[in-house]
């Protein structure tokens, strides 16, 4: 009896173990989309108060750019300028300057300064040596994140983006929106199209590419448009597939637990057969002496 007990409680555990290895990228992902939710909602509250006033962070930060656009070598940063770095667009002394939103693939990041695991672990990342998110002519800013994370999304649906796509960036009290028109593939090596370029505004989302292969880049590069007004300014990280995907997690993990008690009762009631097939019921006395008296009636 203890075998097939044993091999019942095997078969559950893989069964389990299996549909977990499944349903983790996607429970990871929703986690992570609802931690991101909380940053995000907690600065947008923070910068865009009615007695906020950052125009000294602005002024500070579109000094840099244009600075930064007279150099010879604008990826050359000195000590001096990654000290100074460290206090532009950070009211929150976190190295956050804000977020990205990219609503047709349901990205949503927090962009932090620098471009370090850390930050790129927490979400998007500013590519020191390119412009600050400031807009205006004269400026280019390159934003990068991951692609194939198992625990969440990142970039990995960068490569669904189109020309004639929008994103946003919303630094501090402002949202800069860009439309995309043009999108590369290029060697790591590769920095020419990340340069800065006289009179125009980009800003251009970088990730490894292909997917699960990382030998190239892809870049989706956008200029800036007017950014239409919106009613609300609070970012929900949690879109209405978001919603979906955890109702049909919720419905996978229903459906397993009923898979494992079908299982369980299905192997109980061969045990059961096997069982009696085995071990027929013995006759008892009474009916052997029954029987004996009948054959000598």
């Amino acid at each position: 009896m203890k075998k097939p007990r044993l091999v019942t409680v095997l078969v559950v555990l893989l069964f389990l173990v299996g549909a977990g290895v499944m349903l983790y990228p996607t429970m990871s992902d929703l986690y992570v989309r609802r931690q991101l939710q909380k940053e995000l909602t907690q600065y947008n509250q923070v910068t865009q108060g009615e007695e906020a006033d950052y125009s000294e962070l602005w002024a500070a930060a579109e000094d840099y750019n244009r600075r930064l656009a007279e150099k010879e070598n604008q990826f050359a940063v000195s000590e001096e300028e990654m000290k100074e770095l460290s206090g532009l667009l950070n009211p929150l002394g976190t190295g956050m300057m804000g977020h990205i939103d990219i609503d047709k693939i349901s990205v949503h990041l927090p962009v932090y300064q620098g471009t370090e695991e850390a930050a790129l672990q927490a979400g998007a990342g500013w590519w020191i040596g390119t412009s600050m998110p400031t807009g205006g002519e004269g400026t280019h800013c390159v934003l990068t994140a991951h692609t194939g994370l198992v625990r969440a999304k990142m970039f990995t649906d960068l490569d669904q983006m189109e020309e004639g796509d929008t994103f946003s960036l919303t630094v501090l009290d402002r949202v800069l929106t860009y439309e995309v028109d043009q999108i590369l593939i290029t060697e790591p090596e590769e920095i020419e199209p990340l340069l800065i370029v006289d009179g125009e505004d980009y800003c251009t989302l970088y990730t490894c590419y292909p997917y699960g292969v990382n030998t190239e880049r892809l870049l989706v590069r956008g200029h800036r448009i007017p950014t239409p007004e919106k009613e609300e300014t609070v970012v929900s990280v949690l879109t209405e597939s978001d919603n979906w995907m955890w109702a049909a997690a919720a419905g996978v993990a229903v459906i397993l637990v009923i898979a494992a008690v079908i299982i369980i009762r299905h192997k109980k009631r061969r045990t059961a057969e096997n069982e009696g097939k085995e071990n027929p019921p013995q006759e008892t006395d009474t009916e052997n002496q029954m029987e004996k008296e009948e054959g000598n009636k």
